[in-house]
């Protein structure tokens, strides 16, 4: 059975991103469609790029790693995105990934756990 998505804010009380929510589009993960994850929350600093990095894995094998850029920004809302694909050859079974989102210095200022599961 397919599941939908889980999620876990991860971020420590030194980042500078607070994870409020997390949205999934499509909200049933299904093989053969991306998935867009928007980390809804309140970024504390400004910004002047960045990155989000990726990684998805199916126990130990990373099946996942994909860095996108994050645009400058002011402190106060913040709804950076992330998109990854399930490939139609996943085998069934729980997914885990990791969503770090790093600044212009390549620090992490959050980072969101997600799961999901296959049929």
């Amino acid at each position: 059975m397919t599941s939908t998505f889980t999620w876990d804010d991860a971020g420590t009380a030194d980042h500078d991103f607070v994870v409020d929510f997390v949205r999934f589009d499509p909200q049933t993960p299904a093989k053969g469609q991306s998935v867009t994850v928007t980390a809804v929350g309140a970024l504390r600093v400004p910004i002047t790029s960045g990155t989000v990095q990726t990684k998805v894995k199916f126990g130990v094998v990373h099946l996942v790693s994909a860095e996108e850029a994050l645009p400058a920004t002011e402190a106060g809302p913040y709804a950076p995105q992330a998109t990854f694909t399930v490939d139609e050859n996943w085998p069934a079974g729980k997914y885990r990934g990791i969503l770090s989102f790093m600044d212009q210095d390549s620090t992490e200022i959050g980072r969101v756990d997600i799961a999901f599961s296959l049929s």
